[in-house]
């Protein structure tokens, strides 16, 4: 991600709000890779249906509660920091300074918002209005605003999946060693590859590959979270940097 240092006279609001959307971004990585390492899941032995010990992988249903705030407060900032662009460039006190952004073509070209950016400038109007187009249902900015609008009314959960446990180590009361065991997912199951009548002791319990991925009914639906936010803010940020330079050259 790109960290956009603060330049008082060049959009200073806009890279505030993306400066902070990725911090949010790096918070959630964060708070990922430690749930991810340390609260994710737990091995046991248990029976399997040979009636044989076996290694057996339970993943834990609670994420973190701070997971969806980090994603929604990414949304936020990214789509108020366009906001503070055309603020900007309008004036702050006119009530349609705000980013021209709607999933109808139709409408995104009536918009006030639009049609106020003409006069003020007419070089950024064109930009938007032929170069970056921020309609359609598909369009990056829009899905992006389409998030920030949701996370006002529910939290954006998304869902978390193992896909595999590597480097597991365990002996065996018939003083077997099991070392560099690697639990895969397999139609929704770990299979460790190991079953056997001796005790099982676990003496370390691997290292987890996971994926965050947002829920079905997200605009956002299975793409990765962290990856997706990051995306987000490049190019949240590349259109503040042609604004910019479009903008401050007229």
């Amino acid at each position: 991600m790109k960290i956009l240092p603060p330049k008082p006279n060049e959009f200073f609001g806009a890279r505030i709000k993306i400066n902070r959307a990725n911090e949010h971004i790096l918070d959630l990585k964060n708070i990922f890779e430690y749930y991810l390492k340390n609260d994710s899941y737990t091995l046991d032995v248990k029976k399997d249906k040979s009636g044989l010990n076996a290694i057996v992988l339970e993943t834990n249903p609670l994420l973190p509660p701070n997971f969806p705030t980090h994603i929604g407060d990414t949304f936020h900032n990214l789509r108020t920091a366009l906001d503070h662009v055309t603020s900007d460039i309008v004036g702050k006190k006119d009530k349609r300074s705000g980013f021209p952004i709607d999933a109808s073509e139709e409408k995104f070209r009536k918009s006030p918002k639009l049609t106020v950016l003409s006069a003020a400038s007419p070089a950024v109007y064109e930009y938007i209005l032929h170069t970056l187009k921020p309609f359609g249902k598909r369009h990056p900015l829009v899905e992006l605003s389409q998030c920030d609008n949701a996370d006002k009314h529910r939290l954006l959960l998304p869902t978390f999946s193992i896909t595999e446990v590597t480097n597991i180590q365990a002996v065996c009361s018939n003083q077997g060693q099991y070392k560099d065991i690697t639990l895969s997912a397999s139609n929704g199951n770990f299979v460790s590859g190991i079953a056997t009548d001796a005790n099982i002791t676990i003496t370390s319990e691997g290292v987890p590959t996971g994926e965050l991925r947002f829920s079905s009914d997200h605009e956002f639906a299975g793409m990765p979270v962290l990856p997706t936010l990051n995306q987000l803010s490049q190019i949240v940020t590349n259109v503040v940097l042609e604004i910019q330079k479009i903008h401050f050259r007229t």
